[in-house]
């Protein structure tokens, strides 16, 4: 159940923009994945101050500028290392703080701080600085590599200016009056460090990134992060006014092999799943770069795919993204745009009515016979109290005061909502397209109708709500007076065909919402292609059936 909620999740906001066109036909060898990132246009902030990375193998740890790798050091041991940003922080076991210097003050546990002191010269080798780091220990001296395109020797963590100059002027005297300089906090530096707190490398970044990767072990190679463990690479940087952005490289299909299983459940038919993985290549070629101001290609969450590296990997699942290795699903040449989602309700949607615009003819509304009543979200309910409206219009700054109704002004031929106004006590507000089921906290579909207790709210002869009207109905107050029902009038009594008298609103107290699908509904349903697989389809022909007029190549 878990794992199915997971898949209808994670397309619920796959994409929230305007799609782009297609790209040409292109297929990389690796891809990025921004596992921790700071990105503001998105709201998105989950970068880290600090992570806990190991491997089975070991770790080797590089410099990588322009897509070029050069392996710095290598850190032989299986034992957990911390890889974290150079500022100020209070250290309490394993788990890192970050602070500021005066939040220092008055601590009285491990402090540790971003003001160093470099002594000597830089070296263009490593061998020389480690044979010199050797004699400053014999002199004392506790000194660790630090490389900016050259090597240094750095010493100390210190937590003040002042501190640092005076262990400057300790270390100048023990090292025969070597001259030594205070490297001032900056937000270019990464510490990696033992758990001893023993400091492997200082890591100053110019316009790359520090790597880490693991030795191949049954021709495997991963490296955990954490709690959860990646194929391919690591890399850390530090990007402006952020934390470390984390990514992670690899190869495509080992990506796919952590996307499958989390966007369809691995118990799924053999060519459901090859769909999947088919559709899921061509959609990370045709983003590949979506991120790039961040440094990666995509995001591992429902904005891109869902990734979950190497621990969400199955054995079926991995099967059909082997057997459909290269392929991707084009139009007229070019990688198509293959968006999916979990269930249509039994007609997938026209691009245009979801994100709007045109030049997609294969992204068209199609039939869905073989989703099944009982698929995940076929059918749904969502009820709202007239507050919980009024506060998620709050929250999205519509001032428009208490919700009074809704008006659904426009469908699009499947019958999806595509037009729909928002009326409340101090003004409303209209929403188009997707915009129509995001605005409150995301109803499943587009494709939905809604009733009300209210007495004013009209249903029509199909018992549908797209055309809304307060109606001049007049009623008998209390003491005989004729008066227009309004919406201000909350205690009505209504007397049945039968003679018995109920008691009812004229306002609405809540709103339930009943609807088909679970998603988007824009190209590939999951739900879809697994009852087509079980009906005998091979993947080619669900894709091409969901993506009109396109080929798998």
């Amino acid at each position: 159940m878990f794992k199915k909620i997971v898949s209808s999740l994670c397309i619920i906001t796959l994409l929230l923009s305007v799609p782009c066109r297609a790209k040409a036909y292109t297929l990389p060898e690796t891809v990025r994945i921004g596992l921790y990132y700071k990105d503001t246009s998105e709201y998105v902030d989950t970068a880290v101050s600090y992570i806990h990375l190991s491997s089975p193998s070991g770790l080797n740890i590089s410099d990588k500028i322009n897509g070029n790798i050069q392996t710095l050091l290598t850190h032989g041991l299986t034992t957990v290392i911390t890889v974290r940003k150079d500022t100020w922080y209070k250290k309490d076991g394993d788990v890192f703080t970050a602070s500021t210097e005066s939040g220092l003050s008055s601590y009285s546990g491990v402090k540790i701080g971003p003001y160093h002191v470099e002594i000597g010269s830089p070296f263009q080798d490593i061998a020389l600085l480690k044979e010199y780091i050797v004699f400053l220990a014999g002199c004392g001296i506790t000194a660790y590599p630090a490389y900016d395109g050259a090597w240094h020797a750095w010493s100390g963590f210190h937590t003040s200016n002042a501190d640092a100059q005076s262990a400057m002027e300790m270390i100048s005297a023990a090292a025969g009056q070597t001259a030594c300089t205070v490297i001032q906090p900056g937000s270019d530096k990464i510490v990696a460090e033992k758990s001893d707190g023993s400091t492997i490398l200082l890591y100053v970044q110019k316009s790359g990134a520090l790597q880490f990767s693991g030795g191949v072990i049954a021709g495997m190679n991963t490296v955990k992060l954490g709690s959860k463990n990646y194929r391919g690479a690591i890399e850390v940087k530090r990007l402006t006014a952020s934390d470390m952005t984390v990514v992670n490289e690899l190869k495509i299909d080992e990506y796919l092999y952590g996307v499958v299983p989390k966007e369809i459940e691995s118990w799924s038919h053999p060519e459901a799943l090859k769909a999947q993985a088919i559709a899921a290549r061509t959609y990370t070629a045709n983003n590949r770069n979506r991120h790039k101001s961040l440094g990666f290609d995509l995001c591992p969450t429902t904005r891109c795919q869902v990734y979950g590296g190497y621990d969400a990997e199955n054995d079926l699942t991995n099967a059909a993204v082997d057997a459909t290795s290269g392929k991707v699903v084009t139009y007229n040449g070019e990688l198509a745009a293959t968006y999916y989602f979990s269930s249509d309700g039994g007609y997938t949607e026209d691009v245009r009515y979801v994100w709007g615009g045109t030049g997609y003819p294969y992204l068209v509304s199609v039939e869905d016979k073989y989703e099944r009543g009982n698929s995940w979200n076929y059918n749904w309910v969502k009820t709202f109290t007239i507050e919980e409206l009024t506060q998620i219009m709050k929250q999205k700054q519509y001032n428009i005061g208490t919700v009074k109704r809704i008006d659904i002004t426009a469908t699009s031929p499947t019958g999806r909502v595509t037009e729909m106004i928002v009326v409340g006590t101090e003004g409303q507000e209209k929403f188009v397209r997707e915009g129509c089921r995001l605005v409150f906290g995301s109803l499943p579909s587009q494709w939905f109708t809604y009733t009300t207790d209210s007495l004013l709210i009209a249903m029509n002869d199909e018992f549908n709500v797209a055309a809304v009207t307060y109606t001049p109905t007049m009623v008998i107050t209390a003491d005989d007076q004729i008066v227009p029902l309004q919406d201000s009038i909350s205690d009505i009594t209504v007397i049945g065909a039968d003679n018995v008298l109920s008691n009812q609103t004229g306002a609405p107290t809540t709103f339930s919402f009943t609807g088909k699908g679970w998603g988007h509904a824009v190209g590939m349903s999951q739900e879809g292609a697994k009852g087509m697989a079980e009906a005998g389809f091979t993947c080619e022909e669900i894709l091409t059936h969901y993506y009109t007029g396109t080929e798998v190549r």
